[in-house]
């Protein structure tokens, strides 16, 4: 049922699909419990929220 899977086989694209990039953290400045619940993070260096942009032209919208 399981065969080995071969990278050279994806069907999608040969490229890598993700990297990370993670900032370094300042331990000198933190939200308050309630505020880190409602961002998603401890730290406010950290947070960073998706925007809805819309294209126009394209009729297309996408996070960023």
């Amino acid at each position: 049922m399981y065969k080995e899977y071969n990278i050279e086989e994806r069907p999608c694209c040969p490229g890598a699909l993700a990297r990370a990039c993670v900032p370094f953290q300042i331990m000198n400045q933190v939200f308050s419990p309630r505020e880190a619940l409602q961002k998603g993070t401890l730290f406010p260096e950290l947070y960073q929220p998706y925007v809805i942009k819309d294209d126009r032209e394209g009729g297309c919208r996408y996070y960023g």
